[in-house]
């Protein structure tokens, strides 16, 4: 049995911790064994799934407590020792390295660096990533990333190898009855269309722009409902700014779920104008749910899989996206799937290369 210790800042419903729980329910567990490793309490989604699954999580103090947090850490892997063969560190940025050296100080035979995305947010952590990267890649027995804008974010000229999303594309097969059925439990009537984002209420996410966006659609289409699925620091903001357009009975906040695959049955676009990311995990899932998708130029090009998905620039104007939204109006959905399989990212493709790695490949 290998074991194997998966580290991740939260285990909420989130892109990064949606792919190591895809990791975690795929791979064989006659011959590989997940813990978690985590430094947070908010929002652990799938700790209940994971221990009845008979593997465990540990919660750590954050960077926040000081020295606790490296006391904590050092203890952890001092006691630890030998159990794990595989530290598998899923993260956006090497602003904190103490999870890496303490696997690497106490012998964790692989050690691999996952980058999930291609920037953070302010100077003093994008300093502290410069200052760490290099250090990190030294410590690293592999080096992972999502896309090719991820890979350089973090490892700079050093060799990485591009780990696709997979995803379980039979999760994602267009289905009328569970569109219908959806679309009635939200009171959503025939004819509307349903613009639908899913991410954290975070700066990066781009929340303010996806409302002026929608606000100028409805310029263009007033039987249109926007649907946000996720939590997140700024979700109050974000409300008092749709209150105040006097939109609300208009966006559907909709909080932390775990039945994304079948809320995207009843959207019909999707609307993800992000400051910056990888390939994000939620991309791959619109696609094969058969959605156009309207994303911004600042998203890694590898996103687009399909011919579903389109660019447009952060530079212009919310109307200008409300247009480009308004000609996506009325897609008939077909089924994109054998694209995504072709291209690698179903999840058999993804645990393919993982459990080589694992074994040591």
């Amino acid at each position: 049995m290998i074991n194997i210790l998966m580290v991740s800042g939260f285990l909420a419903r989130n892109g990064t911790e949606a792919f190591m729980m895809n990791v975690f329910r795929h791979i064989d567990n006659k011959k590989f064994h997940i813990d978690f490793l985590i430094s947070s309490r908010e929002d652990i989604a799938y700790e209940e799934e994971i221990i009845k699954s008979g593997s465990k999580v540990f919660v750590i103090p954050s960077r926040k407590n000081g020295i606790e947090h490296y006391r904590v850490l050092d203890s952890f892997f001092k006691i630890n020792r030998g159990k794990y063969q595989v530290l598998h560190w899923c993260t956006c940025s090497c602003t904190s390295i103490s999870v890496l050296y303490y696997a690497y100080k106490y012998d964790v035979p692989i050690r691999i660096i996952h980058s999930h995305n291609s920037d953070c947010v302010g100077l003093h952590n994008k300093m502290l990533h410069r200052l760490f990267r290099p250090i990190a890649n030294i410590m690293a027995t592999h080096r992972l990333a999502c896309s090719d804008k991820a890979s350089t974010w973090m490892f700079g000229k050093n060799v990485s190898m591009i780990l696709k999303n997979g995803i379980t594309l039979v999760d994602y097969s267009y289905n009328i009855t569970i569109r219908n059925a959806y679309r009635k439990l939200f009171d959503i009537k025939a004819g509307t269309t349903v613009i639908g984002h899913v991410g954290r209420f975070d700066p990066v996410k781009n929340h303010e722009k996806i409302i002026g966006i929608f606000s100028e659609y409805l310029k263009l289409d007033d039987n249109a409902v926007l649907m946000l699925i996720g939590i997140g620091a700024l979700t109050e903001h974000i409300k008092d700014i749709v209150n105040s357009l006097g939109i609300t009975k208009k966006v559907l906040f909709l909080g932390e779920r775990s039945d994304v695959p079948q809320l995207m049955q009843a959207m019909d676009i999707f609307l993800m104008p992000s400051l910056f990311e990888g390939l994000p995990f939620v991309l791959v899932e619109a696609q094969a749910a058969g959605l156009p998708c309207l994303v911004a130029d600042t998203v890694d090009s590898h996103s687009k899989i399909t011919r579903l998905l389109n660019f447009a620039s952060l530079n212009d104007g919310n109307d200008i996206w409300a247009g480009f939204l308004y000609g996506l109006k009325g897609y008939v959905r077909n089924s994109e799937q054998k694209d995504i399989v072709d291209a690698g990212f179903s999840i058999e493709n993804t645990i393919n290369s993982l459990e080589s790695i694992y074994k040591g490949g």
